[in-house]
């Protein structure tokens, strides 16, 4: 396992009152891995608090119990005046964390666990410490992974964990479900982990809305490039008939990866704010990552996304186009290895 998985513990043990963050509208791998963090340094004797710049998913009621969850907007005065150092997982972004951007610039000692290639100077300074793993399939593989080497997995973090790396890997059927992945969820079934039951509670309550908006978002789809490329659309007007809300878009980019012969997928997500959320799927060879880094994000090999304000036709057109000459001149053969 990862040397640097032996600076974790004794890191962390310098303080007393952790606050955790990940990036703003958090999927089940940031939740998972907040929450499975906080219930290990719990066993550890801290007073960890996790704070979320959005509400709690109701998706992911299963592990609300697993930490104590509090409100950036209504909580950070208090949560940035009591802690001691910052734990920040699954992003290394100032742009995802914008909301605590600045006080984390000049904050108290920090902590960055992540997966991603894409990262800002975030975790650089002489008093914080920084485990960036690209090759992790998921940034709760990485507390996994150092809380077995420690002999710290508990059965509540065990369950967080799970759904977090059961959810970056679409339930291990992606590129990124190697033997890490597998040997992890080995550990943490042994844990005590119940997969069916936690598949169930993930993925088979969804609301009637989401169905609903699911339809319109497929009925809707463009198929370019001779049927390598979808592009889906999500608009506020999309939510409101379909009496959906903004967490129910999670994983829409995936639904058209069932297609044959699709290569690259693009979800353009209008949010209230008029921001257009770019995610960017790819089945075998396109760096969507290298695309959003054109955008101003980043992100996975075959997972990338990025935010974008601006007109919504000039922003889809600018990024359909990014994406089309990705698909122009590279091939299979020509593929880098997938992560």
């Amino acid at each position: 396992m990862n040397a640097a998985y032996s600076h974790i513990a004794p890191w962390l043990k310098r303080f007393e009152r952790p606050l955790l963050l990940s990036h703003q509208r958090p999927d089940g791998d940031a939740l998972g891995t907040l929450a499975g963090c906080a219930a290990v340094l719990s066993e550890l004797g801290l007073s960890a608090q996790c704070a979320l710049f959005d509400d709690f998913p109701r998706r992911y009621e299963i592990i609300r119990g697993a930490a104590a969850w509090k409100s950036w907007g209504a909580d950070g005065a208090a949560l940035r005046a009591d802690c001691d150092c910052v734990v920040v997982v699954d992003t290394c972004s100032y742009a995802q964390l914008e909301p605590a951007a600045e006080f984390l610039r000049g904050g108290p000692p920090t902590m960055v666990l992540d997966h991603h290639a894409t990262s800002d100077d975030l975790g650089v300074r002489p008093q914080d410490f920084r485990l960036i793993d690209a090759t992790a399939g998921a940034a709760s593989l990485i507390v996994e992974e150092w809380t077995a080497a420690a002999g710290l997995l508990s059965a509540r973090a065990a369950v967080a964990l799970y759904v977090g790396l059961a959810t970056d890997t679409g339930w291990f059927r992606f590129s990124n479900a190697d033997a890490r992945v597998f040997a992890s969820a080995a550990r943490l079934c042994a844990a005590g982990v119940r997969p069916a039951e936690l598949y169930e509670a993930l993925y088979q309550q969804d609301p009637e809305a989401r169905l609903r908006l699911t339809a319109r978002m497929l009925g809707g789809m463009r198929v370019l490039a001779g049927g390598r490329l979808v592009v889906l659309e999500v608009r506020q007007s999309d939510l409101k008939v379909c009496g959906a809300d903004a967490g129910m878009t999670e994983d829409l980019v995936n639904e058209a990866s069932r297609m044959a012969g699709v290569e690259a997928t693009v979800l353009f997500n209008e949010s209230e704010d008029g921001v257009i959320r770019v995610n960017l799927r790819s089945r075998r060879w396109v760096d969507v990552a290298a695309i959003a880094r054109q955008f101003g994000g980043g992100g996975h090999v075959r997972a990338a996304g990025a935010r974008q304000r601006g007109e919504w036709g000039d922003v889809t057109r600018r990024v359909i186009e990014a994406v089309e000459a990705a698909l122009a001149k590279g091939s299979p053969a020509e593929a880098p290895a997938p992560e």
